[in-house]
């Protein structure tokens, strides 16, 4: 099992996949980091690269690989999105949505590795941590990590 191969027989992807986190924007980039920077096992814009097979979807952004201590490989599925309301919550939702169903066809084989969902937001956030919008998210499975989020073990 390899984050890249996998990533490489999935139609869509084929050509998606990049070293680190160099699948993300620029803007994107500042907001994700990792205690192991070369433990990242590459990255992949999902909304850019299933943008023209999927263009009326609410596509989820990225994935980032992460080799673990064990040896495995895990996936941090990354959502950089506008928490500026309570709309935002139900636009994240219908992302991961999405997500499962993708995951559930035609990405079913990221679908078998470890995984978090992780919700950053591109500005200024409205939620404080215990909001009920936010409770809506964690019971999903969705982790709100502010505006910044690092990536380790």
């Amino acid at each position: 099992m390899s984050f890249q191969n996998d990533v490489e027989q999935t139609a869509g992807l084929e050509h998606a996949y990049q070293p680190g986190k160099q699948a993300l924007r620029p803007a994107d980039q500042k907001k994700v980091d990792a205690v192991a920077p070369r433990r990242l096992a590459g990255s992949v814009d999902i909304d850019e690269a299933l943008g023209s097979l999927r263009p009326n979807e609410n596509r989820w952004d990225y994935v980032v690989g992460w080799a673990t201590k064990e040896k495995s490989e895990f996936l941090y599925w990354i959502e950089v999105h506008s928490a500026s309301g309570t709309g935002a919550v139900d636009e994240i939702l219908e992302k991961l949505a999405w997500l499962r169903r993708w995951l559930g066809g035609d990405g079913n084989r990221l679908s078998k590795y470890e995984r978090k969902i992780v919700w950053i937001a591109s500005g200024k956030s409205a939620f404080q941590q215990n909001s009920p919008q936010l409770k809506r998210l964690v019971a999903a499975g969705v982790y709100f990590a502010g505006g910044h989020y690092t990536i380790s073990d």
